[in-house]
């Protein structure tokens, strides 16, 4: 992802609703948008408010690009011809693309609200989940998170108070970070991490790592599971997947439209009307000679024949690999003004978009041709 933003191949989220203002001019309001992905429909949306006539062209017979919510009776076609149904039961679906929201994704959650879709939570952490590899022991994420925190607390409290840190520290600040490391780890008075043994009224009453049988009333203090050995913890690499759910982009809150992620696609789908073009699969991009823009495509409706559209201008909601194989005007001959457009250089924009994500997407994401 980081590199992405670093190519300009994904831009940041602005944090509220796109926003875009002014009028189409009055001669030039024609815009071709190339796929019908969440970006190309949120771009046709938005523009649609300021007036411009837009047509969308999308190759599959759907809407949502990548998008997409596989369903009981949802059939794909493979490129090699071999033809898929599902055959869930009903109620059941899979989101074979984006599945989950994060709490900062305000683009697409402000369109969620606009659009009155109900949003659920989803479980992204299941600190129940088993952590497995060939010849280790399968400990839950939680055994391995609660013995990580304990064992590395354990080794830098017992270091601070050797006085062994490169940085000197008073006595009080000292047993400030040993005492926060104590609760931290659940360590004992001698700042050793071990389970805790036997019940009454000193036993834990929540152990973080889980109970080998589970606590009830006062007189069933439960039995705690028995912590792993650091080193077998560590030749295990349990440790490396403990970042899981602590990314930005991962952290809880996480939600998602309840019933298949899809909705907010054929949401955008419904308010665009006749806009979009099914079946027609890009083939050329080229410019006119009046500064517009002419795109072919394959119609499968008339059995693949090419057809063409005209417009003052195209919007590519593309990658630049999906270009491959696609006959576009060159950018010698388009001049400096196609190049500083599709590498997402700054300066004035046809429009911009919101990608599958939730994203603010310009440039090369959402090139205007």
């Amino acid at each position: 992802m980081a590199g992405m933003f670093a190519l300009d191949l994904l831009a940041r989220d602005n944090g509220e609703l796109l926003g875009l203002s002014g009028r189409a001019p009055a001669r030039k309001r024609r815009v071709v948008i190339l796929g019908a992905g969440l970006a190309g429909m949120a771009a046709a949306y938005e523009l649609g408010k300021l007036g411009y006539e837009c047509t969308l062209l999308e190759a599959r017979t759907r809407p949502g690009g990548r998008c997409w919510t596989v369903r009981g009776g949802t059939e794909e076609t493979e490129i090699g011809g071999e033809r898929q149904t599902c055959r869930f039961d009903e109620g059941h679906y899979l989101n074979a693309g984006p599945m989950r929201l994060p709490h900062h994704h305000a683009t697409t959650l402000n369109y969620c609200r606009e659009f009155a879709l109900p949003l659920v939570v989803f479980t992204n952490i299941n600190e129940a989940a088993f952590l497995h590899r060939d010849g280790y022991p399968k400990v839950r994420f939680r055994e391995a998170r609660s013995d990580w925190r304990g064992y590395t607390a354990e080794l830098l409290a017992k270091t601070i108070r050797q006085s062994e840190l490169d940085r000197p520290l008073s006595l009080a600040d000292r047993e400030k970070i040993v005492e926060y490391l104590r609760a931290e780890g659940r360590l004992t008075d001698k700042l050793a991490y071990l389970a805790p043994v036997g019940g009454g009224e000193g036993a834990e009453p929540d152990w973080p790592r889980g109970y080998l049988m589970a606590p009830g009333d006062g007189s069933q203090p439960g039995e705690p599971g028995k912590t792993m050995d650091i080193e077998m913890l560590l030749k295990a690499g349990y440790p490396r997947q403990l970042k899981q759910g602590t990314d930005y982009n991962q952290q809880p809150t996480m939600l998602t439209v309840a019933g298949g992620m899809d909705r907010l696609a054929y949401a955008f789908a419904d308010r665009l009307g006749g806009a979009i073009r099914y079946g027609a699969e890009v083939r050329e991009v080229r410019r006119t000679a009046e500064g517009g823009v002419r795109v072919g495509y394959a119609d499968a409706a008339q059995d693949g024949a090419v057809r063409e559209i005209e417009g003052d201008f195209a919007c590519a909601r593309y990658r630049p690999l999906c270009w491959r194989g696609c006959r576009r005007t060159s950018a010698k001959k388009w001049g400096r003004r196609w190049v500083w457009r599709n590498r997402g250089r700054r300066g004035r924009s046809v429009c911009s978009s919101s990608g599958a994500s939730g994203r603010k997407t310009t440039g090369s994401t959402a090139a205007c041709l």
